[in-house]
């Protein structure tokens, strides 16, 4: 099949593949019921999912309910490299320490809390390294926007975003 890659079942084109970078393409692709996620149903987003959050989980059943292919990450498996880390949270318009989960053990084993908020290197080298701390669900727009989709507003602003038909 050629312009087509097969991830874990389910095949994604080639078009949805350079759209996210080779490298950065996720661990499974959900399309809509009764479809493969295919050129047609490419991806318009990528979720930073962990599968044990219920957040995440409100936010996949948000997607699917949209009738949204979209590309799951598990960033606990497969975390992101500091550059892709800078890259989300310019996408999402805040700082490391916004998007840490400073209720973790291993946020209190390494004093978040009271940690200086004036080494935005330092602290994204922390997330890398502690993909854990990560705000979860991040939700990545094919449009350049992100979203941390822990809420109800935010879920159905995702989805009115959404029906919007992709250019």
């Amino acid at each position: 099949m050629t312009g087509q890659f097969v991830t874990h079942s389910h095949t994604v084109s080639e078009f949805a593949v350079r759209a996210y970078g080779p490298a950065l393409w996720p661990s499974r692709v959900s399309a809509p019921p009764g479809h493969a996620a295919s050129h047609r149903y490419a991806p318009r987003v990528e979720i930073w999912n962990n599968p044990a959050c219920s957040k995440c989980a409100a936010a996949r059943a948000t997607l699917d309910d949209a009738g949204q292919p979209y590309a799951v990450r598990d960033y606990l498996q497969q975390p992101p490299t500091a550059e892709e880390l800078t890259d989300v949270l310019r996408r999402l318009g805040q700082e490391p320490w916004d998007i840490t989960r400073l209720r973790e053990p291993v946020a209190a084993e390494l004093g978040l809390a009271t940690a200086p908020r004036d080494d935005r290197n330092w602290w994204i080298a922390t997330l890398v390294a502690h993909p854990a701390l990560i705000q979860r669900p991040i939700v990545l727009l094919d449009d350049g926007h992100a979203l941390v989709a822990r809420d109800a507003p935010t879920l159905a602003s995702i989805r009115d975003a959404l029906r919007t038909p992709a250019p």
